[in-house]
């Protein structure tokens, strides 16, 4: 018998057949956060144009709120003086026009300010005054700027006479009623004052300092008319713009931005031509709290302009 070796049917020796799987195509990106960032990359240029809308809306409210930083005057007292001696310059300003205009209002001016140094920021709507020892205080008016800080003069003083709030109002008014009534006589006198007169029926004429005529002019102007109709034409045009962005629609979009753009100019040619002054113990200064407010409006509304812009490039790619 020949020698023929047996097959060994050993499971380690017989080759195993694999399962067959189907095959699937499954893409994964390089960068597993590639799509949310994508994502993300889409929607932020529309989120920055809303966030920066909203934020000049708010400027835009704030602007018409007497605070420090919308401010777009600031008054000082020159030298060492306070605001009691520039009162009583004052008097003998008004006194210099119309002799006996301020009867005794002299005697009740205190010797020294109690505030320490004090500055008044004027706002279009109000003031706030500023001072080293008193916390900053902020007021509605609409008065001239001189007659706001006279009257705060008046309210300083009147703490200082009596303790109860309804006498200390009632010394207020009546200090700001005695400087209306001295300011009006001296005002009527330099009106009564013909250029001619010496020549007309050969009389000398009394003269009047030039800075007393300087400081009764600075009563005279109109500080409020002129920018609250600007401040309306801005912000009816603000609001009219928002409105227009709201429309899905790229040439109201286009519309809404530069309704925007344009609006806002009025108000910031407006605060930026304010100048300043000194004028015998004052010095008016030109604050620019409202004019950097204006601009920081100006350069979001560009700025969310160019967000527009991308997000149209996006859509057309």
């Amino acid at each position: 018998m020949s020698d023929i070796k047996s097959p060994v049917n050993s499971q380690d020796e017989i080759p195993q057949k694999l399962p067959e799987f189907q095959e699937m195509e499954i893409e994964v990106p390089d960068d597993p956060e590639k799509i949310p960032k994508e994502k993300h990359k889409k929607r932020s240029p529309s989120f920055k144009r809303a966030f920066l809308i909203l934020v000049c809306l708010g400027f835009q409210i704030w602007l018409w709120i007497p605070t420090i930083p919308t401010s777009t005057l600031k008054y000082s007292v020159g030298g060492s003086g306070d605001w009691y001696d520039f009162s009583r310059f004052l008097l003998e300003t008004f006194e210099d026009a119309s002799p006996g205009s301020t009867g005794k209002m002299a005697e009740f001016i205190p010797e020294k300010w109690p505030l320490g140094e004090t500055q008044y920021y004027i706002h279009y709507y109000g003031y706030c005054r500023k001072s080293e020892k008193k916390p900053t205080v902020c007021h509605k008016s609409s008065d001239n700027p001189l007659k706001r800080i006279v009257y705060d003069i008046g309210t300083v003083l009147a703490q200082e006479m009596e303790t109860t709030k309804m006498n200390q109002n009632h010394i207020a008014l009546s200090w700001e009623k005695a400087m209306g009534s001295a300011l009006d006589k001296a005002r009527k006198a330099v009106k009564e004052i013909p250029d001619a007169a010496r020549f007309l029926n050969g009389t000398q004429q009394r003269e009047i300092k030039e800075s007393t005529i300087g400081i009764i002019k600075e009563f005279d102007w109109d500080f409020w008319n002129d920018p609250t109709q600007i401040l309306i034409v801005s912000t009816v045009f603000f609001w009219f713009g928002t409105i227009f962005l709201l429309v899905r629609h790229f040439l109201f979009t286009f519309m809404g931005f530069l309704i925007l753009i344009l609006g806002n100019l009025p108000a910031l040619i407006y605060a930026s031509a304010i100048r300043g002054k000194s004028s015998g113990m004052f010095v008016k200064t030109h604050y620019l709290g409202h004019t950097m407010i204006c601009v920081a409006i100006e350069v979001m509304v560009i700025v969310a302009m160019f967000c527009w812009t991308e997000r149209e490039d996006e859509k057309i790619s």
